[in-house]
């Protein structure tokens, strides 16, 4: 049996919305680099850390409304983020 591509009510084919869920564009210029992508690496980190690399790596590469510079920002804060949530509960000798 041969299955067709169904395409969404806003265009995109049920893959390409796979595709951004499995294999988001904004890190494929990671796996094009070194063959990686930040699951790969984040899957053997702790939560906050797994999730700093990860915006780390996304850089400014999401698309949005938001210049280059405003995503950069926006990803950098959002690293910060983790690792100072991080440091608290390693601080509070919440985590091992």
């Amino acid at each position: 049996m041969k299955f067709g591509v169904a395409i969404a009510a806003g265009g995109e084919s049920r893959n390409e919305k796979t595709e951004q869920v499995s294999h988001p564009s904004h890190y494929a210029w990671l796996k094009d680099l070194c063959g990686v992508e930040p699951l790969d690496i984040c899957r053997h980190l702790d939560f906050n850390t797994g999730n700093a690399i990860k915006y780390l790596l996304r850089k400014d590469k999401v698309d949005g409304n938001k210049t280059k510079t405003e995503k950069r920002i926006e990803d950098l804060r959002k690293a910060v983020f983790y690792i100072q949530d991080e440091i608290k509960l390693l601080e509070h000798g919440t985590t091992d």
